[in-house]
């Protein structure tokens, strides 16, 4: 390297008279400037070309891969589009043409969402995650059309519900366009990427050029330069000095650990993010052996070797390999990606540079990313499996009453039956919009001066056919006197009928269920107990999951009500706990600290 000669011209002349530091640095700088010459007219050359290669992988990238992904993303939000004008048609004509367009269109969706998920799988995990919201608004915008398109409400019911149809379109375009604004934006990015590669080679080509041209004219006047050799030298220590200081401040900002091993495997110096990774200070580990400060899984060995060690004995390049590291003291485990480069001073190999990359963070949006696709599965498996029993339900008795001629009572009963399972779909339906409303922390409350006793008498008046149904006694506790808490009715009672329609589930003939009210000390406890067969203790921290069942248990509901139930009781700064022993019964207690009126207010309905 150049700046090795003089360095020892320096020493030489420091230790040894003034007279020969001259001769000496001349003899070793011309080499140098030989090859600083050759050196310029190679990255001449190359540096266009990597550069050149560089811009082709951009400008592929934004043709094969952004590109067709706006595209794709274009004909997903058409396809929107026709599909609401072919539900709107079918509203406001009942055509059956609509409606086989609307089918197909949502078909073409499938497809199309499918492939526009292919390509964006190999892109940044912010982009990918964008299509998530468009999959989940399209899902909960055609659901909302099944009532409509079932044959069960028809265009004429539904008209009522085309507001709310119209903002689960408007969520829907708004994550269409979130999605193709971030591929416009990506696009945007790699064509600005383009022109600045392409101005860069323009200027590196110059620059190098110059270089060229600069250090022929250097070879030519190094006999004037020999007089001023001494002086040089002085300002190349002060270079050296302030180059360190450089690699220092970079070392310092860089966020990947920094390990500088020698040839015997001991750390010479670390870096701040290396201290941060490893628990260990640059002064403690100073001296020790890399297997002391760096834990990492072995090959099988004993004692065990790192793959880190295998490759630095071997002086191996080594890039991009995952592995994971302990902390100081084996505290914390942490996934990284390791890279190895031999440390070369001139033609000797002094030892080896080891970079960590922390992949914590990634593996977590990884794992959150898995999660979301697991739980949209988890939805559509479970809104599939019990919309089906009641459309069934709806679609036999329907077939019945068209084709068979039954009395008034038959019909009734019939028809009964069809009410029932719209009501079982609604239900269904409603339940999954307050778990995404939950989920987004959207779940509103309107409190207001409310009746305690009316809404738990209204609650257990609404189980009162299933419980007769299942031979089961319903009690009530009442305890709150004539103030009257600052609740949302809708939403308590909605929480009442969760846990009462739960318990009935799982309480055998003859049982009882209790709900009581009580204020105790400014607070509102709401309690119901069953005398039913009770949660095994490894069950209880799993009941507040969506769609959570245990293991071999069939029937029951789409495992949303507890859900429901915690969101409601923290959407109203509440708590709620669950005591339980298997066989003697459960008891769900929740707790509200809302404000109380001093006097009876009007009377309001409780029921949801």
């Amino acid at each position: 390297m150049p700046s090795n000669g003089p360095s020892r011209s320096d020493a030489s002349a420091d230790g040894k008279g003034g007279s020969r530091g001259p001769a000496k640095g001349a003899s070793v700088r011309t080499p140098g400037s030989i090859l600083f010459i050759a050196a310029a007219l190679v990255a001449l050359a190359l540096v266009p070309l990597g550069l050149e290669v560089r811009i082709s992988t951009f400008e592929r990238e934004i043709e094969e891969t952004f590109e067709p992904a706006m595209a794709l993303a274009a004909d997903v939000a058409s396809l929107h589009a026709r599909q609401m004008s072919r539900f709107q048609e079918y509203l406001l004509t009942g055509s059956g043409a609509a409606r086989r367009q609307y089918d197909r269109l949502r078909r073409e969706e499938d497809d199309l969402g499918s492939e526009l998920r292919a390509v964006l799988e190999p892109m940044d995990i912010r982009i990918r995650a964008l299509f998530l919201p468009v999959s989940d608004a399209s899902t909960a915008w055609q659901l909302g059309h099944l009532p409509a398109l079932g044959g069960i409400e028809g265009p004429e019911a539904f008209r009522s519900q085309i507001a709310a149809d119209r903002a689960r379109y408007e969520a829907l375009v708004r994550a269409d366009g979130e999605l193709r604004d971030a591929l416009a934006r990506e696009v945007a990015v790699g064509r600005r990427r383009v022109d600045e590669a392409r101005r860069l080679e323009w200027v590196l080509t110059f620059a190098l050029l110059a270089v060229a041209l600069v250090a022929t004219f250097a070879v030519a006047g190094l006999a004037r330069r020999q007089r001023r050799l001494v002086r040089e030298a002085e300002g190349r220590r002060a270079e050296a000095v302030r180059t360190r200081r450089e690699v220092d401040a970079i070392l310092a900002a860089t966020a990947d650990a920094v390990l500088s091993i020698d040839l015997e495997g001991r750390i010479e110096r670390i870096n701040p993010a290396a201290e941060r990774l490893l628990g260990w200070s640059e002064v403690a580990a100073r001296g020790l052996e890399l297997r002391q400060v760096l834990s990492t899984p072995g090959d099988g060995s004993d004692p065990p070797t790192s793959p880190v060690e295998v490759a630095l004995e071997a002086g191996e390049v080594v890039d991009g390999r995952e592995s994971t590291v302990s902390t100081r003291g084996g505290r914390e485990t942490r996934p990284v990606l390791w890279s190895l480069r031999p440390l070369i001073d001139g033609r000797d190999r002094r030892g080896a540079v080891l970079t960590l990359a922390d992949l914590t963070e990634i593996k977590e949006a990884e794992a959150r990313l898995r999660s979301a696709i697991r739980a949209r599965e988890e939805v559509m498996a479970v809104v599939s499996h019990d919309l089906r029993s009641p459309l069934g339900s709806v679609s036999a008795a329907t077939e019945l009453l068209l084709e068979v001629p039954l009395d008034a009572e038959a019909r009734a009963r019939h028809l009964r039956g069809i009410e029932r399972a719209t009501a079982r779909m609604n239900r269904l339906i409603e339940d999954l919009l307050d778990v995404a409303r939950i989920d987004a922390g959207q779940l509103s409350v309107r409190p207001r001066p409310v009746d305690v006793d009316a809404l738990v008498t209204a609650t257990l008046e609404e189980a009162r056919s299933e419980s007769q149904e299942r031979e089961v006694g319903l009690r009530r506790v009442v305890e709150v006197g004539e103030a009257r808490p600052l609740v949302d009715p809708d939403r308590v009672g909605q929480l009442l009928q969760n846990l009462v329609g739960n318990a009935l589930r799982h309480t055998p003939r003859g049982g009882t269920i209790e709900v009581r009210a009580v204020r105790e000390d400014g607070s509102l406890r709401l309690e119901v107990e069953d005398s039913g067969c009770g949660i095994p203790a490894d069950h209880i921290p799993h009941l507040f999951d969506r769609f959570w069942r245990p293991e071999g248990q069939e029937g029951g509901g789409a495992g949303l009500g507890l859900a429901i139930v915690k969101g409601i009781v923290e959407a109203h700064g509440g708590e709620i706990e669950v005591e339980s022993r298997p066989g003697t019964g459960t008891r769900f207690r929740v707790r509200l600290t809302p404000s109380w009126t001093p006097t009876p207010a009007t009377p309001t309905p409780g029921s949801s």
